[in-house]
């Protein structure tokens, strides 16, 4: 008896969907900017219900998709990290390089 309750509660959790986990690009995934430009990354998430955020240095620059850097200098030079967030868990990161040439 228990045997067959068992059995049956296997099969139905083999046919349970999971949602896939989320994704993340970003586009441009490297730019070279002169001092003074506009500069803009894009992400893109993939997944269910999904929540982004860029960050640089582990501190949140925005939590929108587009990040916009105006008027950049060499201080802006580096990586930025796009975060998709999943609602039922799971955490997607793409990196975007930013090159600052001096004037």
């Amino acid at each position: 008896m228990l045997y067959n309750y068992i059995k049956k509660l296997l099969i139905k959790l083999s046919s349970l969907k999971f949602p896939d986990p989320p994704t993340s690009s970003v586009n441009p995934a490297a730019l070279i900017a002169d001092e003074g430009d506009n500069v803009q990354f894009n992400c893109s998430a993939g997944g269910i219900l999904t929540t982004q955020r860029w960050t640089r240095n582990g501190v949140v620059q925005t939590s929108t998709e587009q990040l916009v850097l105006p008027s950049v200098t060499t201080s802006n030079a580096g990586s930025y990290v796009c975060e998709v967030f999943g609602q039922y868990g799971g955490v997607a990161r793409s990196t975007a390089m930013l090159h600052v040439n001096c004037k």
